[in-house]
């Protein structure tokens, strides 16, 4: 680890004046405070300081929401939660999968206990391949899964025989359906094996799957949408625009600078409204109170335009 940090992941001190003298550095500090408590920070170098961590393009900034944020199912419907688990599958790498809906209808008709057929790519210890055919029933229960709700797969398994019965569960099996399984295995001896996924081994297999976790809006804590993002970014291009009119009002009181009196009356009207949209001049004007969250202003503006595609250091207004 770094003799400036304490766990190697968080810096044990604030940047100094020196760390912040660059634009670069400010925009990096900016990037950190928007996020601040929801940051993991992944140095792909064994070890860094506060000004790598500023200024080094080899450190990542990820959001750290997704890893410790835990699903939750509740918003979906059941055929919601089919669709999600036949795209989990396609995470999985299984291959040819068959989401049995049926219908462009919202909800789905009945599938006699298969809501998805897949196949999974089986490799041999000798390298030979082959396909293991998967049906998989989906249950989307508030409360446990009762035994009864087993059957249709059940059935269906024992009459075409695939190599895999699994129940994917958005809750828990309850008890009596678990002891239901362990019954129908040692009496029935079926030629396929039963799997089931309850919550927690779902949770583990869609942890990093951010792209399947926004999709499906699973968690409290999605990154923000594009229009959240753009919105941001206009207030700060507005707010640093403001302030620059006025410097450039100030320095032709001073008689430093000239503007054409048709251009002076745009900029006249444009301010007007930049005032009525932001609690009016004093607010505006009291908006910061030093060159340091004056740089901060202006790091956040290239942050956000970065986010949105833009070059570092793309201030224009």
């Amino acid at each position: 680890m770094g003799p400036g940090d304490s766990d190697g992941l968080i810096p044990d001190r604030q940047p100094t004046d020196d760390d912040l003298a660059q634009p670069r550095n400010r925009q990096w500090l900016s990037l950190l405070r928007l996020l601040e408590d929801d940051l993991l920070l992944v140095a792909r170098t064994a070890s860094f300081t506060v000004r790598d961590l500023l200024t080094d393009p080899c450190i990542d900034v990820v959001s750290f929401r997704f890893m410790k944020a835990k699903p939750h199912f509740g918003k979906l419907s059941a055929t919601d939660f089919e669709e999600f688990s036949s795209d989990l599958l396609h995470t999985l790498d299984f291959v040819n999968i068959d989401w049995r809906k049926g219908t462009p209808l919202a909800s789905s008709p009945a599938d006699k206990g298969r809501d998805i057929v897949a196949h999974e790519l089986h490799v041999d210890v000798d390298g030979s391949r082959h396909l293991e055919k998967w049906f998989v029933d989906c249950k989307h229960f508030k409360k446990a899964v009762p035994p009864k709700e087993l059957d249709n797969l059940l059935t269906w398994a024992q009459a075409d025989r695939p190599s895999i019965a699994l129940f994917i569960v958005s809750g828990y099996l309850s008890n009596g359906a678990k002891e239901h399984l362990e019954s129908y295995e040692r009496n029935n001896r079926p030629p396929f094996k039963i799997k089931y996924w309850e919550y927690p081994t779902i949770d583990r297999m869609v942890r990093r799957k951010f792209s399947l976790l926004r999709k499906y809006d699973l968690i409290d804590t999605p990154i923000r949408s594009v229009a959240a993002i753009l919105k941001a970014e206009e207030e700060f291009f507005d707010r640093i625009w403001y302030d620059r009119k006025l410097v450039l009002q100030d320095n032709v009181k001073r008689g430093r600078e000239t503007i054409d009196p048709e251009i002076k009356k745009g900029m006249l009207a444009a301010m007007k409204r930049v005032e009525a949209k932001y609690g009016g001049k004093k607010a505006l004007r009291g908006y910061y109170k030093s060159d340091f969250e004056w740089g901060m202003m202006n790091g956040k503006l290239s942050t956000l335009r970065w986010i949105l595609g833009d070059d570092w250091d793309m201030l224009d207004t």
